[in-house]
């Protein structure tokens, strides 16, 4: 499995990657990684030295940690907008479990392949998080024709500048449970978006990423939503939304 992230699952630390750096140097304080990075030019972001909350929500924390048996996790994925290529699909994600989490595999329900899912060993943070933020670097891609580790480096840099973390209640299965949502905006400050030649960045430069997560829903993450709003606001572009559906033992 070659997606960046999952440097996060395979040895269960994260990257606060600093995008101003044109090579990674690591050193590892216990079994986080940190990064020491020389500034080559302005990406318009500025991530923290220390690990951000938002990092821990979504790779440092066990969301599989009261997993005790093999297990499906069902998210329904759904795409409106004049962009949309797909209109909806589930994904499942199987959880095989052996006295530990042994490892996650995952599949459409529609049985259409995509290079986005693949096995993912030994995982503590749900895989959906993965699985989601590499497709939807692939649908960047395919918006732009812009390069995959672009989009990788934006994201992780954003989530690594410390986005505001709110409080909020949310009805899940007809119960009104305690969540914690933040929002990103990787692309909104890139100097690039504006150079000759990438129009189609700019276009896109105000995408949000929207994360809720619950301890209350199982494998904690609830919904992720990314927006790309149009110049008219009666009108969408693209706004794709992946939600928890169900659990089932295996």
């Amino acid at each position: 499995m070659h997606f960046t992230f999952q440097i996060t699952l395979v040895l269960s630390l994260i990257t606060t990657f600093n995008a101003k750096a044109e090579e990674a140097i690591f050193f590892k304080p216990g079994n986080l990684i940190a990064q020491t990075t020389k500034k080559k030019f302005d990406t318009g972001q500025n991530p923290k030295e220390e690990i951000t909350k938002a990092e821990t929500l979504l790779f440092l924390d066990n969301h599989l940690s009261e997993i005790k048996s093999s297990t499906q996790f069902s998210y329904n994925i759904q795409s409106v907008g004049k962009l949309a290529k797909e209109a909806s699909d589930i994904i499942n994600v199987l959880l095989e479990y052996d006295k530990k989490m042994i490892s996650a595999n995952a599949e459409l329900a529609s049985g259409k392949s995509v290079k986005y899912l693949s096995i993912v060993k030994y995982p503590q943070n749900n895989p959906i998080i993965l699985y989601f933020l590499e497709r939807d670097i692939l649908e960047m891609q395919r918006l732009t024709k812009g390069q995959p580790n672009y989009f990788r480096k934006r994201i992780r840099t954003a989530l690594a500048e410390g986005p505001r973390i709110k409080k909020i209640n949310r009805m899940f299965k007809g119960k009104n449970i305690s969540a914690l949502t933040f929002t990103i905006k990787p692309y909104a400050t890139d100097p690039l978006r504006n150079s000759p030649g990438r129009a189609k960045y700019k276009k896109y430069s105000k995408k949000t990423y929207t994360f809720v997560l619950s301890r209350e829903v199982p494998g904690h993450l609830l919904e992720i939503t990314t927006n790309i709003p149009s110049k008219n606001k009666k009108k969408i572009l693209l706004k794709e939304t992946v939600s928890f559906s169900n659990l089932k033992k295996m």
